[in-house]
């Protein structure tokens, strides 16, 4: 399989140091540093679970005509980019190319949707925490390293397995989902919540902790992203929205969400996730009648 990784930040750096260390038909789309590191000294990927190595893809471009069509794509991108990203990838897609999008915010299938009319668009998500040490150096410092993703209804074409046994032997245990709509929605409760209590009270989480009415705001944060999914008919059970809560509660202190740390640091909110991982509740929210007050006033703290 020809297999591109577009967006060589943690997640893609990690995905794609993981199969280019294992298979010689992986490809790599990267600009500026990132490309000129890769071609000057390969991509080094410093892995808690994998082990440390460096690894040449097949090529490195940020050509789309160069790198040609792809079997498969693996998308980790920022998600406020995803237009622009997707005008880039149409060169390498045709009807039989699988595009695998590794981004925060639920069922990114749908927006991919909107830009790109060929392709087959799944949903994927990964569980890992890896960052960019540098351009083309990865480091994977903590937490599992696995992957799901599918198609939404559970229809999953057959090659998918192919795919997550290349994964799986990479290093990377990956399963071919037939619940992707859940799982996706389970991950948004993790990421977007946390990051909505941080925008909430605007700190990190012990600072918000400390809040005199913290052991009301948090827990109602995680079950309105509950209630929305429910509207959308996707059950998260109570079980699991009380394991995040108190997940959240013994937290360290210092922890904060990369969507927090975007918007500290001076982003634009648009140039952010604050949309995908915060609005996206707040909008769906309204759309089915239920109320997100949390979500809401911590995406109009920063939305300005």
């Amino acid at each position: 399989m020809k297999v591109l990784i577009f967006g060589l930040g943690g997640i893609g750096g990690l995905v794609g140091g993981a199969l280019a260390d294992k298979y010689d038909t992986i490809y790599f789309y990267a600009r500026n540093n990132t490309k000129k590191a890769i071609e000057e000294n390969g991509l080094r990927l410093d892995s808690v679970k994998l082990g440390n190595k460096v690894v040449r893809p097949a090529m490195v471009s940020d050509n789309a005509s160069e790198l040609g069509v792809m079997d498969v794509i693996f998308l980790s991108t920022k998600g406020d980019k995803l237009g622009s990203v997707c005008e880039t990838l149409k060169p390498m897609i045709d009807e039989h190319t699988i595009i695998i999008p590794l981004l925060n915010g639920v069922l990114v299938s749908d927006v991919l949707r909107q830009h790109l009319t060929t392709g087959i668009l799944a949903d994927g998500l990964i569980r890992t925490f890896s960052h960019i040490e540098a351009p083309g150096h990865i480091v994977q410092d903590g937490g599992p390293c696995d992957m799901r993703f599918g198609m939404q209804g559970g229809e999953n074409p057959a090659n998918f397995q192919e795919i997550a046994d290349m994964l799986t032997q990479a290093g990377i245990e990956t399963t071919v989902s037939n619940t992707i709509e859940l799982d996706s929605w389970k991950k948004l409760a993790i990421t977007g919540s946390m990051s909505a209590i941080l925008c909430y009270y605007d700190g990190t989480i012990g600072e918000c902790r400390a809040y005199a009415d913290a052991q009301e705001i948090i827990p109602a944060a995680y079950r309105e992203v509950q209630s929305v999914a429910a509207a959308t008919g996707v059950q998260m059970s109570d079980n699991y929205i009380e394991t995040l809560i108190k997940n959240f509660n013994t937290s360290e202190p210092s922890t904060i969400t990369s969507l927090y740390r975007d918007l500290k640091s001076g982003k634009a909110p648009q140039d952010t996730e604050l949309d995908l991982m915060v609005g996206y509740v707040v909008n769906k929210g309204k759309e089915l009648g239920v109320p997100t007050p949390v979500f809401e006033a911590g995406y109009n703290r920063f939305n300005k």
